[in-house]
């Protein structure tokens, strides 16, 4: 049987305060809040490839996410590991 999650809310969001998020307004928090959109993925899942356009900021709620490259004969070099409260996917839509 599959697992109900619910949407976090980032008002109650621990890592909110060490992200670039910690300076919004109550008001900006829940304009973020509504405006958002939640993907759960599993252990090795692509959030998105390197090369193709970005569709959105991602701010990881739980877990972490390995940032690669990809690399001459198929090596993929990690870039960084992104954990809880860090934001990826920013270079891509600048």
């Amino acid at each position: 049987m599959k697992e109900k999650t619910t949407k976090p809310e980032c008002a109650h969001c621990a890592s909110r305060f060490h992200s670039v998020f910690c300076d919004l307004s109550h008001e900006n928090v829940h304009r973020l809040n509504d405006s958002k959109h939640c993907n759960h993925f599993k252990k090795g899942q692509d959030i998105f490839l390197e090369g193709f356009a970005s569709l959105g900021l991602y701010c990881i709620n739980n877990g972490k996410v390995k940032v690669h490259r990809n690399g001459e004969m198929g090596k993929q070099p990690i870039v960084r590991l992104a954990k809880s409260g860090d934001i990826v996917g920013y270079r891509a839509l600048i």
